[in-house]
């Protein structure tokens, strides 16, 4: 059971502008302009659409229909394990429809190493068999097979989940998809593990994926990529909502689940046998594979450690103060934080610049890796929707 509190609301401090944070840093901006250049060749888009006839990085505008205004039972904010609320007639929720989305996708550098991208995303639409509905995650590869093993979960969920709603007709907005959501992800995980194409004995997958309706969202997690909300409350204050959380082992309940299956946790350990970076899940007698998560798909030997492929799952009632979303691979978060990035998107919102958002985001992701890492940028991938 997820914490109730899980749901983190951030409070709006001294605003730094898009403009003033692309000003820094000049030598290392034309640095990432130059990584751009060298990789322009690349198929940046992994897509799963019901229309194979759409073009990819395009704004895309949903005019949703039939959609009166429904009335649904108060339901907490807060990400926990879902218990699917009765429709009450004398509560009202917003409806939300989605202006535009976009999504970029790029292969992060290892000094002078030729990378693979190994984060993938899809984006569903006509899930369910409405139009109204969209499902889309996020995909970051890890191991030296990260990258088939994200493509994997990239062809495979969405379809798959989508017949398994259908197949118990389940209703999106009425019915508790908590259970199935848990088993095809399950099913899936299992499915891969047995995949003799693909090695995921040492490689996996984090998976961060959002059922869009226009009443709710429907979130489940697996691993550190994220999903967050940007808020304009009543104060005309911008404010930040986690949708998800990150699955480290530093959180106590997940630390709890691996030392009941033998598994320790430690920081990994440098040349002279002191402990570098954070904590990680390794065997019982095996220094191996020192996984800086607790929940993927793949990673059969950290699974024998206490690792597992089931989701958190979460939902969110939209309300008025509702305005973007963003899902991401933590290439974005691991120097920008949540509260940041929504102060940046919000520039973006205001002038409804969706394409200038998620490059923006992209580029200050880079200067900040190569300002601490200096020869290293992780994968990144983010996924920008903006309501009306």
């Amino acid at each position: 059971m997820i914490p109730k509190n899980i749901s983190i609301y951030y409070q709006e401090k001294e605003p730094t502008t898009s403009e003033s944070l692309l000003s820094k840093n000049l030598n290392t901006i034309n640095k990432i302009n130059q990584i751009e250049e060298r990789k322009n060749q690349e198929n940046q888009k992994i897509q799963i659409s019901t229309n194979p006839n759409n073009q990819n990085n395009q704004n895309q505008n949903f005019q949703n229909q039939n959609f009166q205004n429904q009335n649904f039972q108060n339901h907490p904010n807060n990400i926990e394990e879902t218990t699917q609320n009765s429709i009450n007639k004398e509560e009202k929720k917003s409806i939300k429809k989605i202006k535009c989305m976009h999504d970029i996708s790029k292969t992060g550098i290892s000094g002078d190493e030729k990378k693979v991208n190994q984060d993938t995303y899809f984006i569903f639409k006509n899930f369910v068999n409405s139009f109204d509905n969209i499902y889309m995650g996020v995909c970051d590869g890890h191991g030296y097979y990260g990258h088939e093993v994200s493509g994997y979960i990239k062809e495979n969920l969405p379809m798959d989940l989508n017949h398994m709603i259908k197949s118990k007709k389940l209703n999106l907005l009425k019915d508790d998809l908590s259970e199935v959501i848990k088993q095809t992800f399950i099913t899936e995980n299992n499915s891969l593990l047995r995949n003799k194409n693909i090695d995921s004995n040492l490689s996996g997958t984090t998976c961060i994926s959002v059922i869009y309706t226009p009443i709710k969202l429907i979130i489940a997690n697996i691993g550190d990529s994220r999903c967050i909300l940007g808020k304009l409350n009543k104060n005309n204050k911008w404010e930040c909502q986690n949708l998800s959380r990150d699955h480290k082992p530093s959180l106590p309940e997940e630390a709890e689940r691996i030392k009941k299956k033998g598994g320790r946790i430690r920081p990994m350990k440098d040349d002279d046998g002191s402990f570098i970076g954070p904590l990680r899940v390794y065997m019982k007698d095996k220094d191996m594979p020192g996984l800086a998560m607790t929940r993927s798909f793949g990673d059969y030997f950290a699974s024998t450690a206490g690792t597992i492929s089931i989701p958190e799952i979460g939902e969110h009632f939209f309300e008025d103060d509702d305005k973007f979303l963003v899902i991401a691979s933590d290439g974005l978060f691991e120097f920008i934080d949540s509260q940041e990035v929504v102060f940046i998107v919000k520039d973006y919102y205001v002038k409804n610049d969706i394409v200038g958002c998620c490059e923006f985001l992209y580029k200050e992701s880079c200067r900040r890796w190569i300002q601490e890492e200096e020869d290293t940028i992780d994968d990144i991938t983010i996924i920008v929707v903006f309501f009306e």
